[in-house]
């Protein structure tokens, strides 16, 4: 039991950092001087979160019915919880992605846009906290992902009947 406590330990100390971009929108979002410029500066300070989080504003999912190239324009028509939504989900998404594992994203993305519905038609949550959990429920992945000497991607390539959930109930 106890080797395996050390070793969740070593684990957890190799949990990537929350990129700064999504740091200082947090950050600023909870502090009572949040302003929408304050915000847009921080995503635009980080081209590759900037563009990305334009692309997401300008998809289908959100169909504003215009190009929006403007991210401070993005923050006024979504308001700035959305907004943050929207850098958190560019956050994960760059994490899944460092461990080519795009279709581990999509799962998560699907699991918040499907939490954030059923809160808004049963009010027990407040919607958008239901999307933050939606989209971190994986999260730990990432954290076995990062573990090298594990080496998931290489097991699950060569194993096409591997199965992450029984793997995590026998190494942890």
């Amino acid at each position: 039991m106890f080797e395996n406590d050390n070793k969740i330990s070593d684990l957890i100390q190799k949990i990537p950092l929350i990129p700064d971009t999504l740091r200082n929108i947090l950050e600023v979002v909870k502090s009572q001087n949040a302003s929408i410029q304050k915000i847009s500066a921080i995503i635009e300070s980080n081209k590759e979160t900037e563009k990305i989080f334009l692309e997401i504003i300008n998809s289908k999912y959100f169909s504003l019915g215009q190009e929006i190239k403007s991210v401070q324009k993005a923050i006024v028509l979504l308001g700035v919880m959305r907004a943050k939504n929207v850098i958190l989900v560019v956050s994960i998404y760059s994490l899944y992605l460092k461990y080519n594992h795009k279709e581990c994203f999509i799962h998560s993305l699907k699991c918040a846009m499907t939490a954030k519905i059923l809160s808004e038609q049963n009010g027990i949550i407040e919607p958008n906290d239901a999307f933050l959990l939606g989209l971190l429920h994986d999260i730990g992945k990432i954290i076995i992902y990062e573990d090298s000497s594990l080496d998931i991607q290489k097991i699950q390539q060569n194993n096409d009947e591997f199965n992450i959930v029984e793997f995590e109930n026998n190494n942890f």
